[in-house]
């Protein structure tokens, strides 16, 4: 997971899209373990590649 986190952070970074370190972790966990990431702030988190889900929107 941690070696996911730091080429996702370093990616974002090179782009001029820094992903807070909470949130890189947090997507980073999600993409190793399969799993949706669950959130409310998905501006930031769109370009990790992470599956994103916010159940305050969806309808």
């Amino acid at each position: 997971m941690a070696l996911r986190w730091g080429k996702m952070t370093g990616e974002a970074e090179q782009q001029g899209q820094p992903i807070p370190v909470l949130d890189g972790l947090l997507a980073a966990t999600a993409l190793v373990e399969g799993l949706t990431l669950v959130t409310r702030h998905t501006s930031h988190m769109q370009h990790t590649g992470a599956l994103i889900f916010d159940p305050w929107t969806a309808s």
